[in-house]
């Protein structure tokens, strides 16, 4: 019998060790040799150190599945899974014990994630199995105990629950879907409708994953194009959906040189920024900075590249080969992410440090992660009447395009808020929308930009203040505006006297939009409408004829209905 002739043997009696227990025994005895070599305890020795660096060096952090040629396996692999991660675990805490500062906190986050890292076996279930595992130096119980207790499949496929990496052999194989699974460790004969299955656990697509892994510690591949003869329709080279990470390289490769071309056409050297020193450095990552955070197309091209490149790396990754790449991603990493958080004062020194980190840390499987800066994306201009403009025309002198494009960005913020508050103040953002278009199209440049957002910011302001102004809170100056917008026209005393009725109208709405879920109860649904008629049945009669007066009930009962929650809460700060 030839070598292929006892492989499609051993893989018909797994096939069948599915639904009948005894064939993994006749698996031993009629193939001895061949599971023996597989099941050899330096061999799986091996493979579970290298499991273990493999999996916690990837660059997409999901979950895993080791399928085992049998139950036994699956437990011993669980046992040697676990010492060779204790191990892992001291290393890296000794490591983080003895790191200069600017990488502890890169070790003690990637500490922290294997910590909580839970595993398990799942097996099926067979009589006698507490002993004949006992026989074989095993103990089952715990793990049939965890099975029994626990509800380890809706743990599995919960992205946010720890139990990471399962130890299976013939469950969860095929019909169980879940798309955090980034990887399947073979290390089982199988083929065909088998196969095909188990490589889809890890092909489903799921938020920041960008390519399922399979480990192949027994040969399958061999069979692949068998399988997917028998079940896949044909494809082109392009888009077979098994890659060898020899690929994988080249897309890293191409992805990098087409972002790294991108930003040479428009005088941006990448590499400058890697071979400078630190001053030098953050002073070339602001440069980089300027000339590719504008205008919006310009920007939104750099940043797919860019991407494009970091997700090509993470999916190499813990492989050995992306390590030369490291820099060149971290280039364009830390440019991305300066662009990313103009909405904030750019920290620039940061950005270098963060470089620094990158190359400094040389931890197995490093991903390029942000943020960058610290804080969050609502530092900055967030206080409009608040802007130096002097200050701020230094620094648009400096860094025109970046300057700009952070005073865009705070200025569409504020409108926007400003514009959930109210709705009359929609204009607003549609009158900065068609300034930017015009930004964009190039029908008018940076410096006029520059200038007309200064005025469009004093305009904001100026609005902003006009609930002091006028004496009203922010929900009665939505009230009184959507009263008064675009029509009618009313006399001061009638102005006067439209401001008292939206301020009866809060106050007597008070109770009712108090009532926990009121907008999901027709009861207190119609009392809210009702009160709303009620109340602004005083509004003068002659600038509100019917027709009109209808309309505005209509546009108050919207606001209320949207702004105030079940529980009587706006969804909108009011300012005092």
């Amino acid at each position: 019998m030839g070598k292929e002739d006892l492989e499609d043997e051993l893989e018909a009696l797994l096939v069948e060790a599915e639904l009948d227990e005894e064939q993994e025994c006749r698996v031993q005895t009629q193939f001895a040799k061949q599971y023996h070599l597989i099941t050899r305890e330096d061999r799986l020795e091996k493979i579970a150190a290298d499991l273990v660096q493999e999996f916690a060096g990837r660059g997409y952090r999901g979950k895993a599945m080791f399928i085992a040629i049998d139950k036994a396996t699956a437990v011993r692999m669980f046992d040697k899974v676990k010492a060779h991660w204790s191990r892992l675990v001291a290393e890296e805490e000794d490591r983080l014990a003895n790191a200069p500062p600017e990488i502890r906190d890169t070790i003690a986050e990637r500490l922290s994630w294997m910590h909580e890292t839970d595993m398990a076996v799942v097996v099926s279930q067979s009589q006698g199995e507490v002993a004949e595992m006992k026989a074989k130096g095993l103990d089952i119980t715990p793990h049939r105990k965890r099975m029994v207790e626990e509800d380890l499949d809706q743990k599995f496929k919960d992205s946010a629950d720890p139990l990471r990496l399962v130890f299976v052999c013939a469950m969860w194989i095929t019909g169980f879907d879940v798309p955090t699974c980034s990887t399947v460790y073979l290390d089982r004969p199988m083929k065909n409708h088998t196969l095909m299955q188990t490589i889809a656990r890890a092909n489903r697509r799921a938020p920041g994953k960008q390519a399922g892994v399979i480990v192949d510690y027994v040969g399958i591949f061999a069979n692949l194009q068998d399988a997917l003869a028998i079940y896949a329709t044909p494809r082109g080279d392009a888009d077979k959906p098994i890659r060898d990470k020899g690929a994988l390289i080249e897309q890293l490769e191409e992805a990098l040189a087409e972002a790294e071309t991108f930003c040479i056409s428009v005088g941006v050297n990448l590499s400058t920024i890697l071979t400078s020193d630190k001053l030098l450095r953050a002073k070339r990552i602001g440069d980089a900075q300027e000339a590719l955070i504008s205008p919006d197309e310009r920007r939104r091209d750099f940043l797919r590249r860019a991407d494009a490149a970091i997700r090509a790396y993470r999916a190499l990754l813990p492989d050995d080969r992306a390590a030369p790449f490291l820099t060149r991603v971290a280039a364009l990493a830390v440019v991305a992410d300066a662009i990313r958080k103009r909405l904030g004062p750019p920290d620039i020194s940061a950005i270098a440090d963060q470089i620094e980190k990158l190359l400094d840390a040389n931890i197995l499987g490093i991903e390029i992660t942000a943020p960058i800066h610290e804080g969050d994306d609502t530092d900055g201009l967030t206080d409009l009447s608040a802007i130096d403009f002097e200050k701020l025309a230094a620094a648009f002198a400096a860094k025109p395009r970046t300057t700009a494009e952070q005073l865009r960005t705070q200025a569409m913020r504020k409108a926007r808020e400003l514009a959930a508050r109210n709705p009359t103040r929609i204009g607003l953002v549609e009158r900065l929308e068609k300034l930017i278009d015009a930004y964009n199209t190039a029908s008018i440049g940076v410096q006029e930009l520059f200038e007309r957002l200064k005025e469009f910011i004093r305009n904001l302001a100026d609005e902003e203040a006009r609930a002091a102004r006028e004496g009203l809170s922010e929900d009665e100056l939505a009230i009184f505006d959507l009263l008064t917008k675009p029509e009618p026209k009313l006399t001061r005393a009638q102005e006067i006297e439209v401001k008292k009725i939206a301020k009866e109208l809060l106050e007597k709405l008070q109770d009712a939009v108090s009532v926990f879920q009121w907008r999901h109860r027709q009861q207190t649904r119609a009392a809210v409408r009702s009160t709303i008629e009620v109340v602004l049945n005083n509004l003068p009669e002659a600038p509100y004829p019917e027709d009109l007066w209808h309309q505005k009930v209509e546009a108050a009962w919207n606001f209320v209905f949207a702004q105030y929650s079940d529980t009587g809460q706006g969804t909108s700060p009011t300012l005092q």
